[in-house]
């Protein structure tokens, strides 16, 4: 478009593309959750319009916001609150994580939702070992009170959170790790309650280490 960077314009086309995605995948709650992407060289993200369907939203519906939630482009629709404050918390202190996913898909809300942690079990599940970060439930996000804890859970190192009570959020360099991560959690987490309700989890055999290997 006319006025715009290009660079800005890939990362709308990027992050619309995303949200189709996850209304395809069916990990959608009507309009809540969010999905943010930062756009390259600047300290801005992209977020969803509060109250547009995933399957609604076209890059150019996308609003873009400041890193203190101060609208940059013009919308006819709010930002959701709750979003930008968790959203932000996570693009403040990572700058290795451009793009943010937060769900409450009912597996892996599930798995966030009982009093243990998540176990990896699948060949996919191993990417989560000792990336996985646990904040307990303070209640419905809507200050900045809460940013500090959601920094200390993610850490440096950590790419995924539980959000114990609440959600799933995962985070990468663009949209294609934070949703390769979510697809992963879940199916993991699948495997995580079919074994409960059956028998002993096969551990990995001790011919192999499980250890992290950076991307």
């Amino acid at each position: 478009p006319e006025g715009m960077d290009p660079l800005e314009w890939e990362a709308r086309l990027e992050l619309a593309a995303c949200y189709r995605i996850v209304a395809c995948y069916g990990w959608t709650s009507v309009v809540y959750n969010h999905i943010t992407l930062r756009i390259p060289e600047t300290s801005h993200f992209l977020i969803n319009p509060f109250g547009m369907r995933y399957e609604e939203i076209r890059a150019s519906d996308l609003i873009r916001i400041d890193i203190e939630g101060n609208p940059v482009s013009q919308s006819e629709w709010p930002v959701n609150q709750a979003g930008y404050v968790i959203h932000s918390a996570v693009h403040r202190s990572r700058d290795d994580l451009h793009c943010v996913l937060h769900t409450h898909e009912p597996m892996s809300q599930s798995i966030c939702s009982v009093d243990h942690e998540v176990i990896p079990l699948t060949q996919e599940g191993c990417q989560f070992f000792e990336r996985v970060g646990y904040h307990d439930y303070e209640g419905i996000v809507l200050d900045g009170s809460e940013s500090p804890l959601i920094a200390k859970a993610l850490g440096e190192k950590n790419h995924t959170l539980v959000l114990r009570n609440h959600g799933l959020l995962t985070a990468g360099e663009n949209c294609a790790w934070a949703l390769t991560r979510h697809q992963a959690f879940i199916r993991n987490a699948e495997v995580q309650f079919v074994f409960r309700d059956t028998s002993s989890p096969r551990t990995f055999s001790r011919r192999y280490t499980v250890s992290f290997v950076a991307d």
